[in-house]
């Protein structure tokens, strides 16, 4: 990755630029500030009886049944309130409760909505909100299943635009009550994971250092609102980018489960050890081009590519068959995030019986692993890949005996077998991963956005040949940058960028992350520019814990945001104990002839640190933006010093002596950038500026002059 230091003036040089209209992702019942709901439709209780796990069930097989489905019929025609808004616009809300319930997903059975519409859906205190969904999202199958949300209740949000008659089609027919917590109990913003044994080991721990590749492959499948399986993006011999995802019979079987299900990419924890990781990486619906219920495979094509920023990476494959000499799976048991499983030796060759299935499985089919030497698998894993020593996909789970009791014999699907046992194309994978007929025996994988992420920048306000450092200025205890005697919360940096961004994620060189609570978290925040942060563009929550004290940490937004410069980029930081601590580095101080592009939120208003500190600061915070693909750079000019007298001045005009060239342009900005309206006149080699306006504070003026020439100074005014 290139690294890019763009030194910017934020308080010096005024740039025009042409703004872009982005998504904010808010709901218009937050934008109107509407009353919150009264009312909700209360759904059936769920009794014990009803909550049957198929752990229960005298299945082998891997998949897990999660949820209860309520079948529903609810319509803006028929349901929910309506408000019409100031604008002429309108909001329709329907509130649902399922007692009970750790989660909630909901299936739309009807969703064809028109231009400019969109959906949420979000829990009552909006921590937690899906969405938008679009015109974007309509499908042939015109069925729209979406991730769950945390708690028993959800509200369902439809936006209309002023002057759109029609919304278009909507019906919510589907539920799903989620009664085994496949997110985890301590919920905040963001998934803790599901409920795995304790011998499963995260992808990215040492166990996966060698699967870093692969594992992006890998997602896990929310089918019909009610069971979890494993998938795997499969390349083809036309390296393509056709999105096929291939999982297990028994997790899909029909055309409707196909449509119905969700596919959660880079479901993992940032760091081994960590704590955190996010749902909303995913794609809704797929067409079932492949399978029989006598091999345990089936094909789907996602609705499209998964986006950039989900990492997305089509597995290569092995058709022959030999064995392998040693095997790996990655899967997502019992929902959770992404674990790695290792044998270190060959696996057998064998067949896997159900006597819960009305036909069984062909004879001789299927890979027998005897033990796993690292992790196993569970409930929620069927479908997961099995991979050989040349990391390349010959299987796909079906289930067996392996659990963290005793890891022993786990059966997968072969690949040899699924290829093309069965000469009609709804029944082989040959027709759909080898279009061209090359009969190739083993293709590598693919990484389709390998040409993208070569054209990745970092960009950020901190030259290589400045220090980094904390400040404790005037504060009784923390720092300027993170937690303080001033209970500072929110942070933020300039980024004077022009152009159209392609921001994917952010770079934050962390000082301080001591959390004695696992809950504490900061938030990083994306801000249209301005003088101030303006409206919220993005945001991302990470757990303290998941973040590296003393170390450059790249993390991620959840999806590649389009936007244009100028914009800020910044944090919150929530702590749940006293003890926390955390600290962001800074640029040292550049004294009174540097810039300064650093805020702080105080008394509700965005100020330049220079104005909460003592001694002024002039400095950076140590965050930086990653872009992707052409970035239009501002071009800054030279600043040089300029001679202004008397300084400071009382009254009547500040005189500036005129550089050489043509005048092109004259600005005073007041301490927090704001330009302040200026009169003045030129007389010979000097400009003489009318002061009378300025109360008692620091200015700064710049003046522009042909050939690109830019210079500034700093002057105060006392009456």
């Amino acid at each position: 990755m290139v690294l890019r230091n763009l030194i910017f003036f934020s308080l010096f040089l005024p740039v025009t630029l042409t703004a872009q209209q982005s998504e904010s992702g808010v709901p218009y019942s937050t934008v109107f500030g509407l009353n919150k709901l009264s009312s909700y439709e209360s759904l059936a209780i769920i009794s014990s009886q009803t909550k049957l796990v198929k752990s229960q069930s005298i299945s082998n097989r891997k998949s897990l049944e999660f949820a209860y489905v309520h079948e529903l019929d609810f319509s803006p025609e028929s349901s929910g309130i309506w408000n019409t808004l100031e604008d002429g616009s309108k909001a329709w809300r329907l509130g649902l409760v399922s007692k009970g319930a750790f989660s909630l997903n909901v299936i739309f059975t009807r969703f064809q909505l028109l231009a400019g519409v969109k959906i949420y859906i979000y829990s009552p205190d909006q921590k937690n909100i899906l969405g938008a969904f679009s015109s974007k999202n309509n499908s042939i199958s015109e069925i729209l299943a979406t991730q769950p949300v945390p708690g028993d209740s959800i509200i369902i949000e439809l936006n209309i635009p002023a002057g759109i008659e029609d919304f278009g089609e909507l019906a919510i027919g589907k539920l799903g009550h989620d009664y085994v917590d496949i997110l985890g109990t301590n919920r905040t913003k963001f998934s803790i994971g599901g409920q795995s044994g304790a011998c499963n080991v995260d992808i990215n721990c040492e166990s996966g250092n060698d699967w870093q590749r692969e594992k992006y492959a890998i997602c896990k499948l929310i089918i019909g609102g009610k069971e979890l399986c494993t998938g795997t993006l499969l390349n083809n011999t036309a390296n393509d980018k056709t999105p096929y995802i291939i999982t297990a019979n028994h997790c899909i079987d029909t055309t409707i489960k196909a449509a119905s299900t969700v596919f959660i990419f880079d479901y993992e924890k940032w760091r081994c050890g960590g704590v955190g990781g996010t749902l909303t990486k995913s794609v809704s619906g797929s067409q079932l081009v492949a399978t029989t219920p006598h091999l345990d495979f089936s094909l789907v094509k996602l609705s499209g590519l998964p986006n950039f920023n989900y990492k997305p990476y089509f597995a290569g494959w092995d058709r022959s068959k030999n064995t392998p000499v040693r095997t790996a799976s990655i899967h997502h048991p019992n929902g959770d995030f992404k674990k790695i499983s290792l044998d270190n030796n060959s696996p057998g060759d064998s067949s896997f019986v159900d006597n819960s299935l009305p036909i069984q499985y062909n004879s001789n089919t299927h890979w027998l692993i005897r033990k796993w030497e690292v992790g196993t698998t569970e409930r929620g894993s069927s479908g997961a890949p099995l991979f050989d020593q040349n990391h390349r996909f010959i299987g796909d789970l079906s289930g067996g005996d392996a659990s963290c009791i005793l890891s022993v014999n786990d059966f997968f699907a072969k690949f040899s077998n699924s290829w093309a046992d069965y000469s009609e194309w709804p029944r082989q994978l040959k027709h759909w991963l080898d279009p061209n007929n090359t009969n190739e025996m083993a293709i590598n994988g693919l990484d389709p956005y390998e040409g993208e992420k070569s054209s990745c920048d970092t960009i950020f306000n901190i030259s290589s040949t400045e220090n980094r450092r904390l400040y404790t200025n005037n504060l009784s205890w923390g720092y300027v940058s993170g937690q303080n005697s001033n209970l500072y919360t929110q942070f933020a940096e300039k980024m004077d960028i022009g152009g159209t961004l392609k921001i994917s994620g952010f770079y934050l060189h962390v000082a301080k992350a001591y959390n004695a609570s696992p809950l504490s978290y900061i938030t990083i925040k994306l801000w249209k520019g301005g003088t101030v942060p303006g409206s919220e563009i993005s945001s991302r929550t990470f757990y303290m814990k998941d973040l590296v004290a003393e170390s450059e940490n790249f993390l991620e937004f959840d999806s590649v945001i389009f936007t244009s410069g100028p914009v800020f980029l910044g944090y919150s930081v929530n702590y749940s104990a006293t003890q926390d601590t955390f600290a962001v580095y800074q640029a040292e101080n550049r004294g009174s002839l540097g810039n300064s592009g650093m805020y702080v939120y105080k008394d509700n208003s965005w100020k330049n640190v220079l104005e909460i500190s003592s001694p002024a600061l002039f400095s950076s915070l140590a965050i930086g933006l990653i872009s992707c693909g052409a970035i239009n750079k501002v071009k800054i000019a030279e600043i040089k010093p300029l001679k202004v007298y008397p300084n400071p001045v009382s009254s009547g005009m500040l005189f500036v002596e005129m550089p050489e060239g043509e005048l092109k342009n004259l600005a005073v900005y007041d301490i927090m950038g704001r330009q302040i309206p200026a009169s003045y006149q030129k007389n010979d080699n000097k400009l003489q500026i009318d002061i009378e306006r300025l109360t008692t504070g620091i200015y700064f003026i710049t003046v522009g002059v042909s050939g690109n020439q830019v210079y500034s100074a700093k002057f105060s005014v006392i009456k």
